[in-house]
């Protein structure tokens, strides 16, 4: 009987959430351009549903893009747009102004608060992306204004209380025309200045 009581207060203990503070630091890479790239940071469950986004740049958000077509640019962060279920061909109908902000030219460190639950599985994700980053392999031909499609990193933590760090690492690309939010993982090689936008994404969670 005191096991069974145990184990119920454990569970119990398990389901409680904390305001935990996801803090997010993005060093740029060498191929980090005056053309600044667009980026989005979220948290999604165990399941992969959306939880928040940590950061994300002002022209995704904000769908300040100029010479925009009718559709926006679904290509730029598909993957972000699928997972918020936001519509790229209009300014987001979420509020993001906490978390918004143009692309800077040095490091990003951007913080939100979630409520996570002790030991329960998360994932951090990033997705970066730069316009008109065309190579052997992604030609203007085969993608249009996207060049290399978008990359994503991205890594899973079990929340406990005490302090989390980690980096993520890369896990696969968006879709080159925006059409979807499935994350190919057999892209890799064929990528070149798209990995070196981002030199290193470190998370702490607290």
């Amino acid at each position: 009987m005191k096991k069974i009581i145990a184990a119920v207060l454990f569970t119990s203990f398990c389901a409680i959430a904390f305001a935990a503070k996801v803090t997010v630091r993005i060093e740029p890479g060498t191929a980090w351009k005056k053309r600044a790239p667009q980026c989005a940071v979220w948290i999604e469950d165990e399941n992969h549903e959306y939880l928040g986004t940590v950061f994300v740049t002002k022209s995704a958000s904000k769908k300040t893009w100029k010479f925009s077509p009718k559709q926006g640019r679904p290509e730029s962060l598909p993957v972000w747009y699928n997972s918020t279920k936001i519509s790229p061909d209009k300014p987001a109908d979420k509020t993001f102004d906490a978390v918004t902000s143009a692309t800077p030219k040095k490091n990003i460190i951007k913080e939100q608060t979630f409520p996570l639950k002790t030991g329960k599985t998360y994932f951090v994700v990033a997705e970066v992306n730069q316009s008109f980053d065309y190579n052997e392999h992604w030609t203007k031909k085969n993608s249009d204004v996207n060049g290399q499609p978008s990359v994503i990193y991205a890594e899973q933590f079990t929340f406990q209380e005490k302090h989390n760090e980690f980096l993520l690492h890369f896990t696969g690309t968006g879709s080159i025309d925006g059409k979807s939010g499935i994350i190919n993982k057999s892209n890799e090689q064929t990528l070149s200045t798209a990995k070196e936008i981002i030199s290193e994404i470190q998370v702490y969670v607290e």
